[in-house]
Parts: C-alpha cells; sequence; structure tokens
C-alpha cells in the first residue's frame, strides 16, 4: 500500500502482515535483513478470520 509519513509528507510504501505467533520471529529476521531503519508495530489480534486461518461463518 503507499502511505505518507506524517512530518515530512514523504510517500512510502506500506507492507501490511498478518502471522502466528511462531511466524513472528522468522518476519522480525526478514525485515532486519531487508530494511535496517523499517518501522514496525506488533498487534495482538483477537481472532483472524478467512484462508489459513479460522473459518470465516456468519
Amino acid at each position: 500500500m503507499k502511505g505518507v509519513t506524517s512530518y515530512k509528507k514523504k510517500e512510502v510504501y506500506i507492507l501490511y502482515c498478518v502471522c502466528s505467533s511462531r511466524q513472528l520471529v522468522k518476519v522480525r529476521q526478514i525485515i532486519k535483513r531487508t530494511d535496517k531503519d523499517a518501522f514496525v508495530t506488533v498487534s495482538d489480534t483477537s481472532e483472524i478470520l478467512g484462508k489459513g486461518f479460522k473459518e470465516l461463518s456468519i
């Protein structure tokens, strides 16, 4: 996704990733190897629905 920084109004690309806690270690390693200046947030989620996760049911 494209984004804009709040201070300098610079255009940047945003990568949004959903992963399990087991996968998080590997994701962090990839980020560190790829972009040492990356801005990263990690959030706990109570529920993830869809392919590869919990079935989406109504």
